[in-house]
């Protein structure tokens, strides 16, 4: 009983030791050369069909990752194009 009493301390001081890789989501973000990041995040709505009441809405609310500013803000652009007639959030925001 003692010897078994040791091997399950000894198996959780060696767990312990180990690093906490399940929870490092950021070892799987493939990030660019300069280590830039950006995330783009668009929220908008336009209607489906005009002149109808209730008026049946089209709403995204969508987040991306980019490698650059340029690359954010050409998609972000894309996406106020599609969806002008009800604004919401819209950003490009440095993450590293």
């Amino acid at each position: 009983m003692r010897t078994a009493g040791i091997a399950l301390i000894a198996a959780a001081l060696g767990c312990g030791a180990l690093p906490a890789r399940a929870a490092d989501y950021h070892a799987a973000i493939v990030a660019p050369a300069d280590d830039s990041l950006w995330l783009g995040h668009f929220s908008g709505g336009r209607n489906l069909a005009p002149g109808v009441e209730p008026i049946p809405l089209d709403w995204v609310d969508v987040k991306e990752n980019f490698p650059s500013y340029r690359d954010c803000a050409v998609w972000l652009k894309d996406m106020t194009r599609s969806y002008r007639t009800y604004e919401g959030w819209k950003a490009c925001i440095r993450i590293r």
